[in-house]
């Protein structure tokens, strides 16, 4: 059984406004241990004396850990339970589009206290894989677990760029009922990045949203995901206009299945119109159909 150790505060700033309560600016990480023994490395930051006691203050002593640089005087002290630490913005270096994206310097801190070198850090949710990137500069090793093979694949990507290694895959079956229960996000990116190998779209709108764009070596074709069966004529017509409104003349929509009307509309279009819709099925995709 795990107990609680105590519970750290991870304060950040965000661009939210609220109306109506306060601005949510902070996370709880829950510290547990299975027995009363655990590993603790503690770690020295600067505090800087403007920022505790105001711009004026000036020590009138100094310990053998105080100090000066670009940013004032400042003295050595151990970190507690709360913890300014930024988030990972949209125009971070870090930034990969992930929603519940963490900021390396979150997770070095928390594998530096918490284990030591060789150690084994294991993530079961590691999403854009945040926490093996942490882990592997730190030379711990480390174990991480997605329910996305999207993820998985963008994990061993970082880590091959970053660290010239190939990390061993370990998948399990992926089909159509699998797919049936990704969640939207997760099911956008299964069909953009892993099928099409493309990019998602970063601007979208109701009902005339792109999705994606297959890679721009391949013509950089937009591509409208519905998780839906039965797609009818209107989406074909609002994907039209979307293509249109990007001026390509070739495009992708892929449900679990499409209506009579759906394929009457894209023969009509390319018939009248010269514009290629491709109607993909996610079942074809797992069938590894993509093109004619």
């Amino acid at each position: 059984m795990l107990d609680t150790i105590y519970e750290i505060v991870w304060h950040y700033r965000t661009g939210n406004v609220s109306d109506k309560q306060l601005q949510r600016k902070h996370d709880i990480i829950l510290v547990y241990s299975k027995s009363d023994k655990w590993t603790y490395n503690p770690i020295e930051i600067k505090e800087y004396y403007s920022q505790i006691y105001g711009p004026n203050f000036k020590p009138g002593f100094k310990g053998r850990k105080s100090g000066k640089d670009e940013s004032g005087e400042y003295r050595m002290s151990f970190i507690d339970d709360v913890w300014d630490i930024s988030a990972v913005f949209t125009l971070s270096k870090e930034h990969l589009g992930y929603p519940t994206q963490k900021p390396l310097k979150l997770l070095d801190r928390i594998i530096t206290i918490f284990s030591k070198e060789g150690d084994i850090v294991l993530d079961p949710f590691c999403g854009c894989g945040t926490t093996l990137m942490s882990a592997q500069k730190l030379k711990r090793r480390w174990i991480g677990i997605d329910i996305s093979p999207t993820a998985c694949k963008l994990m061993a990507k970082r880590l091959k760029k970053e660290f010239s290694i190939s990390p061993h895959l370990i998948r399990g079956v992926v089909d159509i009922n699998y797919v049936k229960k990704l969640e939207p996000f997760e099911f956008q990116n299964w069909i953009v990045i892993d099928k099409f190998l493309g990019t998602i779209s970063k601007t979208k709108s109701a009902d005339m949203g792109l999705d994606g764009f297959t890679p721009f070596v391949t013509g950089g074709y937009p591509i409208q995901v519905k998780q839906s069966e039965g797609v009818g004529r209107n989406v074909i017509d609002n994907f039209e206009t979307a293509m249109d409104r990007v001026k390509k003349k070739k495009g992708y929509i892929v449900a679990f299945s499409f209506g009579k009307g759906a394929y009457e509309e894209v023969a009509r279009i390319k018939n009248e119109k010269n514009i290629y819709i491709i109607l993909r099925t996610v079942q074809e995709l797992l069938d590894g159909k993509i093109e004619e």
